[in-house]
């Protein structure tokens, strides 16, 4: 029989009752389908969300207490969070996490990882998780069960789910928000099935107290570590003579090989199926076909890898690579093209609603989350140019965008450059080298691998999308320009399994694709901790400018603008929230190296 996972329903998910009274300053307009008016995003007073969700309720457990305890949080904002957090196992133990016990919860959103992961630090004085104590001085009556602790079974089965959500408006007289209203869950609500896989406790100086720390990852990661794999595209495709058929034949386009994997990977028999999207633009289209069946010592998670190194976006996203998302809310896989990811950065049309037409290159778009500013100057939002200030400039966008007025200000910060260890190794010419076996020919794909051409693909997809009048933030050096420094890959893609135009696109993943990847995740890096808000994740863009009291410098043109998030983490300490965030920028506002190509 397969092993059920308790999991919460869709429809009953964690309560989120128990909200403080409410606080004079509310949350931010931060909902894009909502924007409309230029300048200051909107700001509205705090109203406490009625409890209005269902309790929680674990199919296939019995004897569990369904209302779990909830844990309230403030960032400096004033905007309160709530938290319900629970431990459950497949043999029906449960554990309540108590605001009391709760020192320390971090959620990592990484934007290389489809998957969020993390820890959770509780305070486990006189072993209380795993051992109910009896009152002080209290008799037990003979031939009475001793009581049920939750007894942690090192399996990987010992499950946590975490469910966040904040407490505002949407407009001064709106009623509470719906805490299942789908745009209120899509840019706020946290949603966190994990499974809980090392431990470990730290002892303090009180005898008697310690302190456990429970590290967990999503529970499907966790799966595909675990679960081999036995698939293979030729039980997809519309063929129903397979023995006989060709590669070719038994071939799928990469999208839909990625999709039939996670779908079939993730059945309903193992008791945990996956949901992917049924939204066409997004999830992303492959250019090339592949025929592949996982090797018998493959596991899940090696089978998905081999499938997104090998996808490649069609020519509408400029053969590019994608991503792999799993939406925190919802729990729906996407996949995306880096392309078109930065195309929702910014707005590529002008928008109706500004009458300066000329600022819409610096509106925000759909995936644009907020704008920081160094120090707090305010009047970077105004519509009126500063006549007193000779230095004003906006970097970042300022129209029709969000400005927390206190956890939008970075108070400190660092600026990290790109490694040059690594991207004088990554960012490179390449050659791919692939063998037709039909002809018994090896080829090289050269002229679409050089620096020189990856380059441009680079500033077309990442720069251009922007602004065509930014530039690239990265040195060439001799090297590399004149292909002295270069990789060599091989690729099995060869043009006889398909079309020569679909192989060779597919090669690219091998060559120009890792180039791009590494220029961008490599890329000048800002990290900064500010006051917490759920609307951060990872794969999304924000802005970052500066005030007037410092001379312009190319270093500001370098450093200030607009960023894509790399990392986001959610800190929740001492009754209090705070982001950990890094980002990295992918262009300058003037090309700052084009002189220095010479040299070594």
């Amino acid at each position: 029989m397969a092993t059920q996972f308790p999991t919460p329903d869709e429809n009953n998910v964690v309560g989120v009752g128990g909200w403080p009274d409410p606080v004079d300053d509310g949350f931010e307009w931060i909902i894009p389908e909502l924007r409309g008016t230029p300048g200051f995003a909107r700001q509205f007073p705090g109203q406490p969300v009625t409890d209005n969700t269902p309790e929680l309720a674990i199919p296939g457990s019995k004897n569990i207490n369904n209302k779990p305890e909830v844990v309230n949080f403030t960032n400096v904002e004033g905007t309160p969070y709530s938290m319900a957090i629970v431990i459950v196992n497949t043999h029906d133990r449960a554990f309540y996490i108590r605001p009391a016990s709760l020192k320390q919860l971090v959620l990592v959103d990484n934007a290389s990882s489809p998957f969020h992961n993390g820890y959770i630090v509780l305070d486990n004085s006189f072993d209380i998780i795993e051992r109910q104590i009896d009152a002080i001085n209290e008799q037990r009556a003979p031939n009475t069960p001793a009581k049920k602790g939750f007894l942690f079974k090192g399996d990987a089965r010992d499950l946590i789910y975490i469910n966040i959500f904040p407490n505002f408006s949407i407009n001064e007289s709106s009623a509470p928000v719906d805490s299942k209203d789908e745009n209120i869950n899509k840019y706020f609500r946290i949603c966190i099935h994990g499974s809980i896989y090392n431990t470990e406790e730290v002892l303090l100086d009180t005898p008697g107290t310690k302190y456990k720390k429970l590290y967990f990852r999503d529970l499907y990661e966790q799966i595909l570590l675990e679960k081999n794999s036995y698939y293979s595209t030729s039980n997809f495709c519309n063929n129903s003579n397979t023995v006989n058929a060709s590669n070719a034949q038994r071939s799928l386009q990469t999208h839909e090989a990625i999709k039939t994997f996670l779908t079939s990977f993730f059945n309903k028999e193992d008791g945990y199926p996956a949901t992917v999207t049924d939204k066409s633009e997004n999830f992303d289209k492959g250019a090339s076909r592949i025929f592949f069946s996982s090797p018998a010592n493959y596991k899940g998670i090696d089978t998905l890898n081999y499938l997104l190194d090998r996808h490649v976006s069609d020519s509408n996203n400029n053969y590019d690579f994608a991503l792999l998302e799993l939406d925190r809310s919802s729990r729906v896989f996407t996949l995306e093209s880096m392309t078109y990811i930065f195309k929702k950065a910014l707005l590529q049309e002008p928008d109706p609603l500004v009458p300066d037409k000329e600022a819409n290159a610096g509106l925000p778009g759909p995936y644009f989350l907020e704008t920081y500013l160094l120090g707090g100057y305010t009047d970077f939002f105004s519509d009126k140019i500063i006549s007193s200030s000779t230095q004003f400039v906006r970097y970042a966008p300022f129209k029709n965008t969000v400005y927390l007025y206190t956890a939008g200000t970075i108070n400190n910060f660092t600026i990290d450059m790109m490694p040059g260890e690594f991207t004088q190794q990554l960012v490179n010419s390449s050659i791919v080298h692939s063998y037709n076996f039909n002809n018994h020919e090896f080829s090289m794909d050269v002229i679409d691998n050089t620096y020189e051409q990856s380059n441009n693909v680079y500033y077309s997809n990442y720069v251009k999308t922007l602004n065509s009048q930014y530039s690239t933030n990265f040195a060439a050096g001799t090297y590399k320009f004149l292909s002295k420094n270069l990789r060599n890959e091989y690729s099995t893609k060869s043009d006889d399994e398909d079309t020569p135009i679909q192989s060779k696109a597919q090669r690219l993943s091998y060559g120009r694709n890792r180039f791009l990847k590494s220029a961008v995740f490599l890329n000048q890096a800002i990290s900064f901790k500010v006051p917490g808000s759920t609307h951060r994740q990872a794969n999304r863009f924000l802005g970052i400018n500066r005030n007037t009291t410092l001379d312009i410098s190319e270093f500001d043109q370098r450093m200030l603008g607009t960023y894509y998030i790399t990392e986001v983490k959610h800190v929740f300490e001492g009754g209090e929230y705070n982001n950990e965030i890094k980002a990295v920028k992918t262009y300058n506002y003037f090309d700052i190296y084009q002189k220095q190509i010479k040299g070594i």
